[in-house]
């Protein structure tokens, strides 16, 4: 099997939604990704994590990033096909405000 970096990409639209929810959506939001982990098991290599407040760094000094990366995870699958089809079950797009994932096969 080929390995994935997920990256999980969230828009203003994303952020203001998150904000609104209550800590018993919050849990909810939890029960369906460790639902959708639990599913695809042998497929999710890392959960990784959600991530905040990100910022690009480059010679000239450091800038707001034009999209924020608010998780990563690490799957297997036998080609991007597969990967892709993991992906769309995810509760990533219960969100509905633009959520999106960027996805690379790893090298080695």
């Amino acid at each position: 099997m080929k390995r994935y970096m997920v990256i999980g990409c969230a828009t203003c639209e994303t952020y203001e939604f998150m904000k609104k929810q209550t800590d018993e959506d919050n849990k909810e939001t939890m029960k369906r990704w460790m639902s959708w982990k639990e599913k695809y098991q042998e497929y999710v290599i890392d959960m990784g994590s959600p991530l905040l407040d990100g910022t690009s760094v480059n010679r000239d000094g450091m800038y707001d990033s034009y999209k924020q990366i608010a998780g990563f995870m690490m799957i297997q699958a036998e080609d991007k096909e597969e990967a892709l089809t993991i992906l769309e079950s995810s509760p990533l797009y219960d969100f509905n405000a633009g959520s999106y994932f960027e996805i690379f096969e790893c090298m080695l």
